[in-house]
């Protein structure tokens, strides 16, 4: 019996884990365009996962005093199943 409660708990804990949302490196992709991928610890929404890759995206180009201009977005899951993923081809051009 203690042993279950133990594995309750643990699954307790992990169920109530604070999503988290990593981006990669922004990686360059060919004819002047950048790519980066977000991934979520657990499932949530698309909007969530698509926030962060466009901040990633932004600033990687406010860095070199430039803007953002999306070229292409590729999701890999399903939202609330299985593993998510949101690749976000971008560009910088001038401002």
């Amino acid at each position: 019996m203690k042993r279950t409660g133990w594995l309750g708990a643990a699954a307790l804990l992990t169920a109530c884990a604070p999503l988290t949302i990593k981006t990669s490196d922004v990686v360059s992709a060919g004819s002047g365009n950048y790519l980066v991928v977000a991934k979520p610890s657990d499932n949530t929404d698309w909007s969530d996962i698509q926030l962060k890759a466009l901040a990633a995206a932004n600033a990687w180009c406010d860095a070199r005093g430039e803007q953002m201009q999306q070229v292409n977005v590729e999701t890999h899951g399903a939202a609330h199943w299985g593993q998510q993923s949101y690749g976000l081809t971008f560009r910088c051009v001038a401002r």
